[in-house]
């Protein structure tokens, strides 16, 4: 079975995506924006944005896969 590849493969943009600072959906990618929480305890909460065409890290097209 072969697996849709999607975004970029190389080895930074991985990691960003494993880490959550890059997400995906039926629109397109998105980098995260940490900001603090409002906690006081000097916690941030992850919000996303802007969308991104290409890898921040490589320059190289973004694709998503086909939904259906």
């Amino acid at each position: 079975m072969t697996k849709n590849v999607t975004g970029c493969s190389c080895n930074a943009f991985v990691d960003a995506r494993n880490y959550r600072f890059v997400r995906e959906d039926a629109q397109g990618f998105w980098l995260a924006d940490l900001e603090q929480g409002s906690s006081g305890m000097g916690g941030y909460q992850r919000t996303y944005g802007p969308a991104i065409a290409f890898c921040p890290f490589c320059g190289t097209k973004l694709v998503t896969a086909p939904r259906g």
